[in-house]
């Protein structure tokens, strides 16, 4: 196919920009645009400069095939379209590209967020993950599937690391060589020629590469590989970090990044300084010991065995210096079958000073035979040269021999190390550098008789690790009233003498938990103690690791041979193995010779030494538990059986009022809710259901308490383990909330100014609103509505409420004989009416009696003073009969009320 007259018009003007610069050979280069929909595509020659003059333009040549490749070691020559091979002191990978040197940040690659961004470290790029969220960019284009392979170390949890992948718009050849020289003589024209518009090469998003998003932790010191396979098309590869804390995180680091699937190279990658190759080499090789080599080196050259040296993979030459007592160390022979040893003294290796000037320190000779130093608490050398721990159900001091314990006793195994003439059972150190790889010196950590120390003669940089495996511990753990139960604790006697920056960390490894660090100390520390409390049973492996310098520091700038860690001891309680230096009582079955630990639930009656199961609703965690003080009280709310653990039925009767909440125990899931996260334990054992906002420190937000009910439930969850953002540790609040709106599940509703359903990262609260939160309904909640009688039954029908949960098992109609019955209020206020009657006819015949009394004494009165006008009578004592009179009646006749008989009457009183 020849090419358009555009295309060799656009050859034209992209090859000569014409003013005062002549075309020379050198001013070219070739490149080829992306595939058209002919499966083919174009190689132009574009200008190295941007100015030039040039008469004669090279058109453009058409190839007819998109998929060029070349083998490794080789490259794709675009000159003649041929595959050559590498020249000697550079590789290729053919299909593939290899990033592993960071002076700077490789072509291709973008970064956002200057101060806690993605920066180029000479071995690494490193992220320090600060509040903003830093972002590292690389898409490339793959013509056939392919891999991303990327070596890392990720060793703060207080930092998210992040990786995605998606495609991206592809545009066409025009628009891409738009973007690689934007001349704005060429706009225009190009413009003229471009109306295609950007189409995905893949739908390939997040959600399909989310098996690879989240990274795990790796150990301090520790590198990993992490493998994600590649459509083809063109990807969007994105490394981001964040800071989850506000002290300063470890930084993340990328050593290499290699992807395999690519069209084809153009040119072969040098070889970084330390590392050389032959010609058609798909890698470099590391210089050994002693040897040096520049950048793009094809050979490696030897140094001065004399007076100089090189660790592995250097990139010059450094001075031997004469030799001083750092430069040996002490160790002991074996003991022998008299228990006998002796001290020796070893160089350092590799030698790296001279013995042969005149002021050099010199190898001390060997001692002479003498008796074998103890061994550690519950250990003892036994049939062997070296300490070891005592075999079960036996105990030792270190001193003696290993002994039984006394009956109903058990060993308490741990481990306990005070004493370092050797390197103890079940621990290891090692030495890495900071590129991952191990030192040219295999001693990391060296005993030192009542302490172990860092060592000297490290690499700038280095981590010197120390790690002890610990299988298991004794006690279950969890949660009991609101406090994480310890399975066991450790502790270790540490100091640090620095002169320079320095860092000395601790951390913990698990296979459920992944690495996670406790605690970190910089810079020189007096000798001091720290405890660490072990809350989860597992097997985990303890480390510590010390680091002479701190990134980003030159390490020409300061003397740090003289900068050592220092461990004193290091003990462990409550473990499955290890040793005991002593024993405890415990229970005994009779019959048994042995100790027998207590049945889970029970304790020791320490009276008796018998198994004790616990009260009911109280549980115990420790097989030797002493007393029923040990038995510890369920939270509100729930209840225990065994003595195990505190559960519920999801059935609450709390101040009279009945839950049923059993249709809430499936999980809920919110299907168009995505979300992408790295995963946080909220809360480990539900400590208490109250109706109480607070229980234990835990508070309800306040939010939740003003919507709610008098009703609702509150479930109160505890992750008492403490870690640097939550030193109190996580605490989770379910607020059940009665909402006869919300059938079956219901929703879930976070708090309006903490959408994360947490403010401070530590305390979360979640409001739960479904009708099965409401009370269940008691039969006075319903109205009643009272049928006719009919054939001597009576229909009640019961009219369910609104605000508390029916019972399945309600009837809704029920049946009663027919009764002549008065209500109740009819029949209060007949008893008043009789009352109040019976009262005002007792007060009636009280006054009547009174009455008729005063009567009597009045016409008594009036007939005793008749004739008598002038008589003036005493006044009357009393209105009334005084007590015990008793009352005189007299009837008389009546007189005659004529008128004669007035008129006797008046001559009777004149006579």
């Amino acid at each position: 196919m020849s090419p358009s007259p555009d295309v060799d018009k656009l050859a034209y003007f992209v090859s000569c920009m014409a003013y005062n610069h002549s075309a020379k050979t050198g001013d070219y280069h070739y490149e080829l645009t992306e595939c058209d929909l002919e499966n083919g595509r174009w190689r132009v020659r574009v200008p190295s400069y941007s100015l030039c003059a040039d008469t004669t333009p090279s058109p453009a040549k058409r190839i007819d095939n998109c998929r060029i490749s070349c083998e490794a070691g080789y490259y794709f020559d675009l000159g003649d379209l041929t595959c050559r091979m590498c020249r000697p002191g550079t590789f290729s990978l053919g299909g593939g590209v290899l990033f592993d040197t960071w002076e700077d940040l490789p072509q291709g690659f973008y970064t956002q967020v200057d101060r806690y961004g993605w920066q180029p470290s000479g071995d690494f790029l490193a992220s320090l993950g600060g509040p903003c969220a830093a972002t590292l960019t690389y898409t490339v284009h793959l013509v056939k599937p392919g891999n991303l392979s990327y070596v890392y170390q990720y060793s703060d949890k207080d930092v998210i690391f992040d990786f995605e992948l998606s495609g991206a718009g592809r545009v066409s050849s025009l628009q891409t060589l738009i973007f690689v020289h934007p001349c704005s003589l060429l706009t225009k024209f190009f413009n003229s020629l471009t109306d295609h518009q950007a189409q995905n090469d893949q739908c390939q998003s997040i959600g399909d590469s989310k098996e690879y998003r989240w990274p795990s932790a790796t150990r301090k010191g520790e590198w990993k590989q992490q493998t994600v396979h590649l459509k083809t098309g063109q990807n969007v590869l994105q490394w981001k970090t964040i800071g989850m804390d506000t002290h300063q995180a470890k930084p993340v680091l990328i050593k290499a990044i290699e992807i395999s699937g690519v069209d084809f190279t153009s040119s072969c990658n040098p070889c970084r300084p330390g590392t050389y190759s032959q010609g058609g080499a798909r890698s470099c090789m590391e210089c050994p010991e002693n040897h040096f080599s520049p950048r793009e080196a094809s050979t490696c050259t030897s140094c001065n065995n004399l007076t100089e040296f090189a660790p592995r993979a250097s990139a010059n030459c450094l001075t031997r210096k004469m030799c001083t007592r750092k430069d040996y160390y002490e160790t002991r022979t074996p003991c022998d079958a008299n228990n006998q040893t002796r001290q020796v003294f070893k160089w350092l290796q590799p030698k790296i000073c001279r013995d042969d000037i005149k002021e050099a320190v010199q190898l001390p000779t060997a001692s002479e035979n003498h008796e074998c130093p103890p061994c550690n608490p519950g250990m003892d050398y036994g049939n062997s040269s070296k300490c070891e721990f005592c075999p079960r159900n036996t105990f030792s001091d270190g001193r003696a021999g290993c002994k039984n314990c006394p009956p109903n006793t058990t060993p308490n195994y741990g481990y306990q190390i005070i004493r370092w003439t050797e390197m103890p059972q079940l621990m290891s150190a090692a030495c890495m550098e900071p590129d991952g790889s191990s030192c040219s010196s295999s001693m990391g950590w060296q005993c030192g008789g009542s302490f172990i120390h860092s060592g000297h003669h490290h690499t700038d940089g280095a981590y010197l690790l120390l790690s002890l495996n610990v299988a298991g511990f004794r006690s279950k753990g969890g949660v009991m009233g609101g406090h994480r139960l310890e399975v066991g604790s450790i502790t270790f006697s540490f100091q640090l003498d620095c002169k320079s920056k320095c860092e000395f960390v601790f951390m913990q490894g698990s296979e459920t938990k992944g690495v996670s660090l406790i605690q970190s100390w910089t810079e020189s520390q007096s000798r001091q103690e720290f405890t660490h409390i072990i809350m989860q049973n597992d097997s985990y492996t303890f480390s510590w690791a010390f680091q002479k310098l701190k990134l980003g520091q030159d390490p020409m700038d300061a003397e740090l041979d003289d900068d050592v860690a220092k461990i004193f001891s290091i003990n462990i309680t409550n473990t499955i193995d290890g040793g005991a230096a002593v024993c405890l009582p415990c229970h005994q079955e009779l019959e048994d010779r042995g100790c027998i630990p207590c049945p889970s639930g029970q304790y020791i009656d320490p009276n008796t030494t018998a198994c004790t199961p616990c009260p009911p609703d109280t549980t115990v965690s420790d097989p030797l538990a002493y007393g029923e003080d040990s038995c510890k009280a369920c939270g509100p709310g729930l209840s225990s059986f065994d003595g195990v653990s505190c559960t519920t039925k999801c059935i609450f009767t709390l101040d009279g009022t009945q839950y049923d909440l059993r249709s809430l125990t499936n999980q809920w899931t919110k299907e168009d809710l995505i979300l992408s996260t790295q995963s946080v334990t909220l809360g480990d054992e539900l400590i208490g259901v109250a109706k109480d906002i607070s229980f234990m420190n835990i508070e309800t937000i306040n939010e939740f308490v003003q919507i709610g009910f008098k009703d609702d439930l509150h479930f109160f969850y505890s992750t008492p383990l403490s870690t640097r953002s939550c030193p109190q540790g996580r605490t989770t609040v379910i607020t059940l909330h009665c909402d006869p709106s919300k059938k079956d599940n219901g929703t879930i509703q976070l708090p309006s100014r903490c959408p994360d359903g947490t403010c401070d990262g530590c305390n979360f609260n979640f409001l739960w609103a479904s009708d099965a939160a409401c009370p269940v309904c008691t039969e006075s909640d319903f109205k009643t509505v009272k049928g006719e009688c009919v054939n001597g039954l009576q229909m009640i029908h019961y009219l369910p409420p609104s605000h508390c949960l029916v019972k399945q098992s309600m009837p809704t109609t029920k049946n009663i004989p027919c009764t002549t019955h008065i209500p109740l209020e009819l029949q209060a206020v007949i008893a008043v009416t009789i009352a109040l009657a019976i009262f005002l006819c007792g007060l009636m015949i009280y006054f009547w009696k009174k009455t008729q009394r005063l009567e009597y004494k009045y016409m008594k009165l009036v007939q005793s003073s008749g004739g008598r006008d002038e008589v003036e009578l005493p006044p009357a004592e009393s209105c009334a009969l005084d007590d015990g009179e008793e009352e005189e009646i007299q009837f008389n006749q009546p007189r005659a009320t004529g008128i004669l008989n007035r008129i006797k009457a008046m001559t009777g009183k004149v006579q």
